[in-house]
């Protein structure tokens, strides 16, 4: 039984592919946040938000 168990694994699955770059603009966008005037923290939560 627990052999039929598959793994999913998000490496090379579209989702995962999406969520990594949703978090890298997030990413980039707090790292530019003096330059922009926003807080940190609006691209982190829109990005949990998405991901």
């Amino acid at each position: 039984m627990i052999s039929d168990i598959q793994v999913l694994s998000l490496t090379q699955h579209w989702a995962g592919l999406v969520g990594l770059a949703v978090f890298a603009l997030a990413y980039l966008l707090a790292i530019g946040e003096e330059s922009l005037q926003l807080r940190k923290s609006k691209p982190a939560i829109v990005a949990a938000g998405i991901i």
